[in-house]
């Protein structure tokens, strides 16, 4: 499963990368794990055993994380739309266009695999050419489409750790401290967080 420094390094080159374009469609093998949350608009057609979201002329704003979902922001003409994306056991996210490669998820199958593949499930199109694919080979993963400003996560959230108290969340969590909790969260310094990136970046570029 891919963990949250794995997700922040591919959140941050994800934001990198698609802020700005402008997307064509959205198309989907796998219905049951893509929801359409954000109004009366459905999927417009299906071809064979794919669906196509018709999200055309929707500009990327920008892409960030809570916890380990992916949220990125999109601004359309009637509404904006956040499009939240999660791994959970066996999921990837690969951006590709005529340049550049962008990879970030389960290490199998392997991230180097030309895509699309059978592992693919949701296809981002954007008009340079350029794709986002959500591949999953176990079917776990999610993707959601809500209207911006509605996920509210503040309320869910009673307790924060610095990450070096992680043994007190843990403490939290498994009942040893005799707290009441419903979401706890590690959080990292700018300066934990710049260290932490860093050492994964050295480490895909071994």
């Amino acid at each position: 499963m891919p963990e949250l420094p794995e997700v922040t390094v591919i959140v941050n080159q994800l934001d990198r990368k698609l802020k700005g374009l402008v997307l064509e469609s959205i198309e989907y093998d796998w219905p049951k794990k893509f929801d359409w949350a954000a109004g009366p608009e459905r999927p417009l057609a299906r071809r064979g055993n794919k669906w196509t979201l018709d999200l055309k002329g929707a500009k990327i704003v920008g892409g960030e994380r809570r916890g380990k979902v992916v949220l990125i922001e999109v601004s359309k003409v009637s509404k904006d739309l956040t499009i939240l994306i999660h791994l959970k056991l066996t999921g990837q996210l690969i951006y590709q266009d005529a340049k550049s490669r962008i990879t970030g998820g389960h290490p199998i199958p392997p991230l180097n695999l030309p895509v699309p593949n059978k592992t693919t499930r949701a296809t981002f199109t954007f008009t340079n050419q350029g794709h986002l694919y959500f591949n999953d080979v176990r079917k776990f993963g999610w993707v959601k489409i809500v209207e911006s400003g509605k996920l509210k996560v503040q309320p869910l959230i009673t307790h924060r750790f610095p990450i070096e108290k992680a043994t007190e969340a843990y403490e939290v969590i498994t009942g040893k401290k005799k707290e009441s909790f419903l979401g706890v969260v590690l959080t990292y310094s700018e300066e934990k967080k710049k260290e932490v990136l860093n050492l994964l970046e050295l480490d895909d570029k071994k």
